[in-house]
């Protein structure tokens, strides 16, 4: 099917011309949208994906075969709709880091102590939070940190060394141990 006859499916029977365009472009909307959402649970995908369907539905009519193909239209809808999830997850608070913070009462770390720790890292930005406890609780390289986040390891590493002078901010000055 052409693109101009499936744009003018959308006039006679939107339900049929919704079907096409899935039957057509699934496959290729759904690799794009793993590609940039592939750290995230399969539910993420699939709703990333409908999304991109349900979109481009709405915005039919704004689709301009003299600028590009429907192909190349969904190519854009998917890259720029799976980015801002990918980054509405990444920024998420995840419910992980309560229960982290909880664990990391229980360390053996004297309780005053621990418990300046706690008030320090809850004062923290997320992004930050997040990353001292995947380096210094879980263990993570910085590798494993980069490709949770989406950056090289080298930015990660970055990252930590600036959460860590603001945690240590917080907590008392430079001379401070992890």
């Amino acid at each position: 099917m052409t693109d101009k006859k499936l744009l003018a499916l959308y006039h006679k029977d939107e339900s049929e011309a919704v079907r096409e365009t899935v039957r057509l472009y699934l496959p290729y909307v759904k690799a794009i949208v793993k590609d940039k959402l592939s750290a995230f649970a399969r539910e993420d995908i699939e709703e990333t994906v409908s999304d991109i369907f349900i979109r481009f539905w709405r915005s039919v009519g704004k689709v301009d075969l003299s600028r590009g193909s429907v192909r190349a239209y969904l190519c854009v809808l998917a890259k720029s709709t799976a980015l801002r999830k990918r980054q509405q997850l990444a920024q998420a608070p995840r419910r992980e880091d309560n229960n982290m913070l909880e664990k990391l009462e229980a360390q053996t770390a004297p309780p005053d102590e621990r418990s300046r720790l706690l008030s320090a890292l809850e004062q923290l930005a997320d992004a930050d939070r997040q990353i001292i406890l995947m380096k210094y609780y879980l263990g993570l390289t910085h590798k494993q940190i980069g490709k949770e986040l989406h950056i090289n390891a080298k930015a990660t590493q970055k990252r930590v060394e600036r959460a860590v002078a603001r945690l240590k901010k917080i907590v008392g000055g430079e001379d401070y141990e992890l």
